[in-house]
């Protein structure tokens, strides 16, 4: 069994050891801030981005309650687990820190040696087409949508391991579309995905509207005396 990383007191280290475990995750939302009454407690703040709604939730209440406290109370608060949240979890190895995966907010805060799961929207549920082909008896009938950050969400429903990748390219010189290139690390091979890294990047067209446009520009062309 490969031995766990242990949480830091420092900010840094943590960030640092997120940031190796979630490389290349560009669905993925990294985010610093300070908290505190004079803005003086660094924090971090992980989670899958449509699975977290900073507008209206849990989360942002917690973040505003911290906003009003000095360090020192931050601190007894996050020790005292008195964030006024019922399913906020702690753990202190990051390798635990699996609250990702449920669609929650993973927080970290300098000086504490833990982080925080603070329970969120979660993934998307409503609103997900059911799928018109392949449809099963049993199971769950979900299937992909017009969002590609809706369908990365729902790929990391279904594995949740860190090794699954999301590369996001911009397409199309006028319609700038979102393409995802989603793939499993250490499944696939590196030159795979470099080759088609390179075949998109060097794709010239106006407007990608659907898949099937990448799908007739990723075709092979072959020549033929006929």
């Amino acid at each position: 069994m490969a031995e766990k990383t242990k949480i830091s007191e420092r900010l840094d280290e943590n960030i640092a050891h997120m940031e190796e475990l979630f490389h290349t995750c560009d669905d993925i939302k990294k985010k610093r801030m300070n908290l505190g009454k004079k803005r003086d407690v660094a924090c971090y703040l992980t989670f899958i981005e449509v699975s977290v709604d900073m507008g209206n939730s849990a989360l942002l209440e917690v973040l505003k309650y911290l906003r009003g406290l000095e360090r020192e109370e931050i601190l007894r608060v996050l020790e005292q687990n008195a964030l006024g949240t019922s399913d906020a979890t702690y753990f202190t190895t990051i390798e635990e820190g699996d609250g990702l995966w449920t669609g929650e907010a993973v927080f970290f805060v300098d000086g504490f040696a833990k982080a925080v799961k603070i329970p969120d929207d979660g993934y998307p549920n409503m609103g997900i087409n059911e799928a018109d082909s392949e449809k099963v008896v049993r199971g769950s009938n979900e299937g992909f949508g017009d969002s590609v950050k809706q369908n990365a969400a729902l790929i990391r429903k279904r594995i949740r391991s860190p090794q699954v990748k999301v590369k996001e390219k911009k397409m199309g010189v006028r319609s700038n579309t979102n393409v995802y290139l989603v793939y499993m690390e250490g499944i696939a091979y590196p030159e795979l995905v470099a080759k088609i890294e390179e075949r998109l990047e060097g794709f010239e067209i106006d407007g990608v509207l659907d898949s099937g446009v990448i799908e007739q520009l990723s075709e092979e062309k072959w020549y033929s005396p006929f």
